[in-house]
């Protein structure tokens, strides 16, 4: 490993001992190359490494900060390359990847590791790379939708790239032969899910997850009936698998991944007493997945029996006691924080961050878990303090993360503040408030845990944009219907303003910040007038603070046509839009007044998400 002492001077580097068996016999100097140094591949020699090469001992490394001063790159040969990523690795990367917690783990045991195992050393370089040349989003729709070129992989993304292969073919070969460590396994599955999400790779990193998940099962069973060593266990029960829990907290908003079956389910009321922020933040990551795990099986209940159907006390008893234990949680955490304070202690920096990270997702998680059984948007409102934490807190998260140029990282894999952000910004109608979270979920790190954040400001903007339209438009259509009484006029419902059926195949609309508030000039001159009136500037300052309820909407969700389109959806009805199958639909309901029985109703439209 690199040595690095405690005054800030220039490290130089010990000798190098990882060169081939071949070259050692000979006395030669070996270029280190793997699998097969050139040395040996330009004579015909067979070539041989030890199997517990010592990583980081390089007698012809320079010192390491003048190698991170090289681009990757421009470095002479991949052995220097390799270097050279390790070196970033340790000195930046890992402390990114911790979040503030289990530095030990990424700082510490992952690079002692890397010592006996070239699958984990790859890896590792791997993540290095990504991590400083980042392109985490490999979709070229997505990028063509926010005007932004699609290129070919760099040098250094196909170092990444090679050196991924060569990890995952390493492990492959020692799975074959039946020599594969199970922890160095579970291990290198960490870092490949680091892998696939610092490419953008979402749903191949779930599949690793729940590859994980099943290793994690079957090293629990061998440890029952067999002798395994106190420190791996410690490794299994107090790093990994806490990991794992948190990360699909996050992995449960976006897919069904098995994260119950690593922590024993709330039964009851329990009380907590939390001796470390550690321990806190484990019974916040599982009260959180809990708290996931409840949201889909409301979401399920109300598909399966229809919106409107009365809860069943099952799904109520739930309910209550995730609330009373999100209560417990907050006492203990309360307590434990005066307790530290009461000794004149205070917590590091990193530390100060986790706390607010803490406080974020149990906001979070309070606001799902009791909002998931109420049809409507207006429960939300109840919420606005709660709302208030997430927004402060992440302020405070982000600032702590911004590195020295000003940037976030592009890539955390604990549990960041995106979800919690794109609720706020979803769900929150204090109109100040949903800014504010709007622009932080911009700001933070693109890509937290197995969560993008890029996807989820599109959706949010996408919805803070209908509702701001549609708060106008009832604004103005009553204002409109006001005119017509005084002027004898026969007036409309500000409905009939912004249906897709008005629009969507009409030649001579009026546009209203793309969204679907459009509409045929030819039809209503007044309204369009009005319409138009709508968003000059002045007007863009009347959208009132709270968001009215009638101007509400529900996000239903996402589809593309090329991958199938949702029931409610008919191939004539994407037709009209003239886009092409690949292109992103926002799915969504909204109020509709029915001006013949004078009664609103809930309808379910679609549009582009970047019109």
């Amino acid at each position: 490993m690199v040595v690095y002492s405690t005054r800030n001077e220039v490290i130089r580097p010990l000798k190098s001992r990882r060169g081939c068996k071949t070259c050692k016999i000979r006395r030669v100097k070996c270029g280190e190359e793997r699998p097969n140094c050139q040395r040996c591949t330009s004579t015909g020699r067979k070539c041989e490494y030890d199997s517990s090469f010592a990583i980081g001992t390089f007698a012809s490394a320079p010192p390491t900060i003048s190698i991170l001063k090289q681009a990757i790159s421009s470095l002479p040969n991949t052995v220097w390359r390799e270097r050279r990523a390790f070196a970033y690795y340790f000195q930046h990367a890992a402390r990114y990847l911790a979040g503030g917690f289990d530095v030990e783990f990424w700082a510490d045991l992952i690079p002692q590791v890397c010592r006996t195992e070239p699958a984990v050393w790859d890896a590792i370089n791997a993540i290095s790379i990504l991590f400083e040349s980042p392109e985490q989003c490999s979709d070229p729709v997505f990028l063509r939708r926010q005007n932004e070129s699609f290129h070919a992989p760099s040098q250094n993304q196909k170092d990444a790239l090679t050196w991924y292969s060569r990890s995952l073919s390493n492990i492959r070969l020692q799975i074959d032969r039946g020599s594969a460590d199970p922890y160095v396994a579970l291990i290198t599955c960490v870092l490949y899910m680091c892998i696939e999400t610092l490419q953008g790779r979402v749903e191949e990193a779930l599949q690793l997850y729940g590859q994980g998940v099943n290793l994690i099962n079957s090293l629990r069973s061998q440890i029952s009936c067999t002798l395994v060593p106190a420190s791996k266990v410690a490794l299994l029960e107090n790093t990994i698998i806490p990991f794992f829990v948190r990360l699909g907290t996050v992995a449960l908003s976006i897919s069904g991944v098995p994260a119950n079956v690593l922590y024993d389910p709330i039964e009851g009321s329990q009380e907590y007493k939390f001796t470390s922020l550690h321990s806190a933040r484990a019974a916040m990551a599982a009260l959180a997945a809990e708290g996931m795990l409840f949201q889909r099986a409301a979401q399920q209940h109300f598909l399966t029996v229809g919106d409107g159907s009365r809860v069943g006390p099952s799904l109520a008893g739930k309910q209550r006691m995730l609330q009373i234990q999100l209560a417990h949680w907050r006492h203990a955490y309360d307590t434990f924080i005066q307790d530290f304070r009461r000794k004149n202690l205070s917590f590091p920096r990193s530390d100060t961050s986790t706390t607010a990270t803490l406080l974020v997702y149990h906001a979070a998680i309070s606001i799902i878990v009791s909002t998931c059984l109420t049809q409507g948007e207006c429960i939300f409102d109840a919420h606005l303090s709660s709302f208030e934490t997430i927004v402060n807190n992440s302020a405070l998260i982000l600032d702590a993360s911004t590195g020295p140029d000003g940037m976030q990282p592009p890539f955390t894999f604990e549990m960041g503040v995106g979800l919690p952000l794109f609720l706020t910004a979803l769900k929150c109608r204090d109109r100040q408030l949903r800014h504010k979270a709007l622009n932080l979920l911009q700001k933070a790190p693109p890509v937290q845990g197995l969560y993008k954040c890029a996807p989820g400001v599109m959706i949010a903007r996408k919805a803070l944009q209908l509702e701001e339209d549609f708060s106008l438009l009832l604004k103005k259509d009553i204002e409109y219907n006001a005119y017509c009484l005084n002027t004898g006029s026969t007036g409309t419902t500000n409905t009939e303003i912004v249906t897709t059926q008005d629009f969507s195949d009409s030649s001579d609309n009026t546009q209203v910040h793309g969204s679907a508030t459009e509409l045929p000039a030819s039809k209503h001159n007044r309204r369009a007038e009005l319409l138009r009136e709508c968003y000059t500037h002045e007007d863009t300052n009347q959208i009132p603070d709270l968001i009215p309820e009638k101007a509400r909407i529900e996000f239903v969700g996402i589809f593309r046509p090329e991958n199938g389109l949702p029931p409610t959806v008919s191939e004539h009805d994407v037709a009209q839009w003239k886009r092409g199958k690949d292109q992103t639909f926002f799915v969504y309901r909204r109020h509709q007044r029915d001006h013949t029985n004078d009664i609103w109703r809930l309808i379910e439209e679609f549009m582009p998400i970047d019109s």
